[in-house]
């Protein structure tokens, strides 16, 4: 039931579900797909504080900075998150006295703004936030229907329930070279070129050569780019 749930679900929350029960999480790929989903609301932070802390913490996955300077980032971030939530609610009050105490949907810079702070959080509860707040309003007034996202995860973690074996004699330099081009740049274009250099390399895997050349969509953290630079 799980590999099929995996294989062919729509539902972000459902599939996070999957990877919180996986016996082995691997925390940078939860971030790295928490960095996903932030990324796809660039556009919409309210101000360089959400940025700079999403920058912040794609460094720290990769170590090139301490996990201070995300948290200091962070701190940053949530002060604007604190004061932009109380300007609001005094401004519904000043509407209507008798309006919940919850900032709601539709979407708002508030909304948006909480996504990397919670993508600064460990546990899968605060990734699942992420996620919510990541979606369009078609989205989330679907429930947690995005298949956008969910292919992300699969790209990400692969299929953790029929795991795949790589040799490392497939490492040659053509097939290191262009895995390393794609993680640092974020252009996945490549990936059939990778399918072919791996390929020339001796590498046989259907799972591979069909994720190397399927239509994606592929982010940072891809499961077999990962596979290549040993970082899975």
């Amino acid at each position: 039931m799980y590999k099929k749930m995996w294989r062919e679900g729509q539902h972000t929350d459902r599939m996070l579900s999957l990877v919180r029960n996986l016996k082995k999480r691997d925390l940078r790929k939860v971030r790295l797909f928490a960095v996903a989903c932030c990324r796809r609301v660039w556009d919409h932070y309210p101000t360089d504080a959400q940025r700079e802390l999403v920058v912040a913490l794609e460094d720290s996955i990769e170590t090139r900075v301490p996990w201070e300077v995300v948290r200091a980032k962070r701190e940053l971030a949530v002060a604007w998150a604190e004061e932009a939530f109380r300007r609001e609610l005094l401004s519904r009050a000043a509407r209507d006295p008798h309006a919940p105490g919850e900032v709601e949907r539709p979407l708002t810079p508030l909304t948006y703004a909480r996504c990397p702070i919670h993508a600064t959080e460990e546990d899968i509860g605060g990734i699942k936030r992420v996620a919510r707040d990541s979606m369009t309003n078609r989205l989330w007034a679907a429930g947690d229907h995005d298949p956008e996202q969910c292919d992300w995860l699969r790209c990400i973690f692969g299929n953790p329930y029929e795991p795949v074996a790589f040799d490392p004699s497939w490492r040659t330099e053509a097939v290191v070279g262009l895995a390393r081009g794609m993680y640092e740049s974020c252009d996945f274009g490549p990936m059939p070129v990778l399918a072919d250099a791996l390929e020339d390399a001796g590498c046989a895997s259907a799972d591979i050569l069909a994720h190397c050349r399927g239509a994606g969509p592929h982010v940072r953290g891809c499961w077999v780019v990962d596979l290549v630079l040993g970082k899975a």
